[in-house]
């Protein structure tokens, strides 16, 4: 995984696939960012990041895959951590989609 901006314990922490993904998100909300490179590494990710930072309050920013394993994995990641989940709502979009080209 990869780290963009300083997480602090007590804040907002986004964990996302994706190296454009996570930049996009950095950029747009301040909150720091892991980005875990691949669908399948989110829970490990989250799992770690919930032992570094207990107290954060953790999202993860899924992918909206049409063969539905970025929502499989987001899901399995946020119980994982206690965390939440959020999934772009058009089919095939990830969060730097959403975040570069306005699609909802």
């Amino acid at each position: 995984f990869a780290v963009i901006g300083k997480p602090q314990d007590d804040d907002v922490l986004l964990i996302c696939e994706g190296w454009s993904t996570g930049a996009s998100l950095y950029e747009s909300t301040g909150h720091p960012v892991i980005v875990a490179v691949d669908a399948g590494n989110l829970t490990p990710v989250a799992e770690v990041w919930r032992i570094l930072a207990p107290k954060a309050k953790m999202i993860i920013m899924g992918d909206n895959d049409v063969h539905g394993k970025g929502q499989i994995e987001a899901r399995k990641a946020a119980l994982a951590c206690g965390g939440k989940y959020q999934i772009p709502q058009t089919p095939g979009m990830d969060w730097n989609d959403v975040l570069t080209f306005g699609g909802v």
